[in-house]
């Protein structure tokens, strides 16, 4: 199983067409959450279940570091964005992968 920190990085900036902090971030968080439970990863049983409120670069990362994808269901989006932050938030997460 793949949980080289430098082969996980290089995986998620292939798919994403470069790295960007939050695919780093996300690969670093979903390592931690499986150190924490005591999991290997990547999973491929699909009998990890990962809930982000966000999408983008930072699902990206955790989609590598995991295994989990929303394919296989086991990658949901809840996205619960309230108006204030989108009001104060108006900038795209990633400068580099926003298409203005």
């Amino acid at each position: 199983m793949k949980t080289d920190l430098a082969q996980l990085l290089a995986a998620t900036a292939a798919r994403h067409s470069h790295l960007c902090p939050r695919q780093a971030l996300g690969v670093r968080i979903g390592l931690a959450g499986a150190a924490a439970l005591g999991l290997d990863l990547p999973r491929r049983n699909k009998r990890l279940l990962a809930i982000l409120e966000t999408d983008g670069c930072f699902a990206d990362g955790i989609e590598v570091a995991t295994g989990c994808t929303v394919g296989h269901r086991t990658l949901r989006i809840e996205e619960i964005i309230n108006e204030r932050e989108v009001l104060l938030d108006g900038l795209p997460y990633c400068r580099a992968c926003a298409q203005v």
